[in-house]
């Protein structure tokens, strides 16, 4: 699916514009070069739009590269199943519960 999303933009509603699109793959050239313990510092500095953050393909890759980012995503990204057994399967931060981010329901 990411692989798949590299080269299709979508335009109906609900899906991230052109412009928005070619900027997270600048923000997600940023993130690789960033160091893990950075991560969490940077990312406010980072410009994004709220819809970039609710895209399934674009926080499946941010949480495949920083899983502590998961806590910064909108709620509609973070609740996403594939995205959340991502950041399962990635955590490795012992003074963070993965749980803190998630939604109740």
């Amino acid at each position: 699916m990411v692989a798949e999303a590299q080269t299709r933009l979508e335009c109906d509603p609900g899906f991230v514009s052109p412009a928005e699109k070619m900027a997270s793959f600048y923000i997600l050239k940023l993130l690789a070069v960033t160091a893990k313990h950075k991560a969490w510092e940077l990312w406010d500095k980072v410009p994004k739009t709220e819809a970039l953050l609710k895209d399934e393909v674009f926080c499946l890759a941010v949480i495949a590269l920083h899983p502590v980012l998961y806590g910064k995503l909108h709620p509609v990204g973070r609740n996403n199943r594939r995205v959340c057994l991502e950041a399962i399967a990635k955590w490795d931060l012992p003074k963070y519960s993965l749980l803190q981010f998630a939604h109740p329901y």
